[in-house]
């Protein structure tokens, strides 16, 4: 019995270490296509992250020049020519900050613009 009981515990051994070891291979074999799955969701997350900021931005620059749009209309009884006559109209931080949510919104396009090209080639 007692010369048995190596040969017992080295088959128990491999029994358990065999699949473990098959399983840890399949596991750094998948390593690769799920960071590369892993990446495409972040790089899409990131682009819907920055459609919204970019909705959000649009949507306040839409309003304010709504607003100032129609204080121009009732003073002046005209509409404005130009976004540049409005501007000046607007007193100096709705300017600011409009100014601000342009610059981000364009900046947020041209950020946006490469991934477009890629994806199409």
């Amino acid at each position: 019995m007692k010369k048995i009981m190596p040969y017992l515990a080295l088959i128990a051994a491999l029994g358990v270490a065999i699949p473990v070891a098959k399983k840890g291979t399949r596991w750094f074999a998948g390593t690769d296509a799920i960071a590369s799955r892993l990446e495409l969701v972040e790089e899409r997350l990131d682009r819907k992250i920055d459609k919204d900021r970019m909705n959000e931005l649009q949507e306040r620059m839409w309003m304010s020049r709504g607003r100032w749009t129609n204080l121009f209309t009732e003073e002046k009884d005209r509409s404005p020519e130009s976004m540049d006559e409005l501007l000046l109209f607007m007193d100096e931080e709705d300017r600011d900050r409009y100014r601000e949510d342009e610059e981000e919104y364009r900046e947020l396009r041209e950020k946006r613009k490469p991934k477009k090209e890629e994806e199409q080639e």
